[in-house]
């Protein structure tokens, strides 16, 4: 959920022989780069995130579960070590010649988000991440906009705490709604609702 906001993911591996490692391949290295220099030594959960390259160009075929374009996959095998995100709808970087690069930005306290039903309050995205164990955010303020779908900001007391919430909340459903949420470079104030 953190490393999809820098570019599109290919495969996921768990690396068995160490606990709590994991390889991603990143579909370009501009990509990679990006995720590195804006996740590295971040803050999650009270543990820190250390990136560093692999030796290996890409991850091989490890039978990877493949992710289709639904977000799923096939559960007979619970603990799979890899898997294939190429067709997962997570990849948001999918459309061809757009400025795909135009909306990277650092860690920060305020989240953007974006394709929440047009019915949700700022009590729903609250409740969200309430119960997925998140901290309440401080500011939810959405934009008046001609498409249906809401989008808006959300401020989190820390960098920390906005981070965490898009570890457990980015592409949740929410409202019959996957609601993406990212980094913003813009500010809210939290006297403004």
């Amino acid at each position: 959920n953190l490393f999809c906001l820098y570019g599109n993911i290919v495969r996921i591996k768990l690396l068995t022989a160490k606990e709590g490692s994991v390889m991603i391949q990143m579909f370009d290295k501009l990509q990679a780069d990006q995720a590195l220099s804006s996740l590295n030594g971040l803050r999650v959960a009270s543990n820190e995130v250390a990136i560093i390259y692999s030796k290996h160009p890409n991850i091989g075929d490890s039978n990877p579960v493949i992710v289709d374009s639904n977000g799923s996959y096939d559960s007979s095998n619970p603990n799979p070590i890899c898997k294939d995100y190429t067709l997962s709808p997570c990849n948001r970087f999918s459309k061809q010649n757009i400025l795909i690069y135009k909306h990277f930005y650092p860690p920060s306290s305020v989240i953007f988000f974006s394709n929440v039903s047009p019915t949700s309050t700022e009590l729903t995205l609250t409740n969200l991440f309430s119960d997925l164990e998140a901290e309440k955010p401080i500011a939810v303020k959405f934009f008046q906009t001609s498409s249906p779908k809401k989008t808006g900001l959300i401020e989190f007391s820390s960098v920390e705490n906005a981070t965490l919430a898009i570890f457990l909340a980015n592409n949740q459903r929410v409202d019959g709604y996957t609601i993406h949420l990212s980094f913003s470079a813009s500010k809210l104030n939290s006297s403004e609702k």
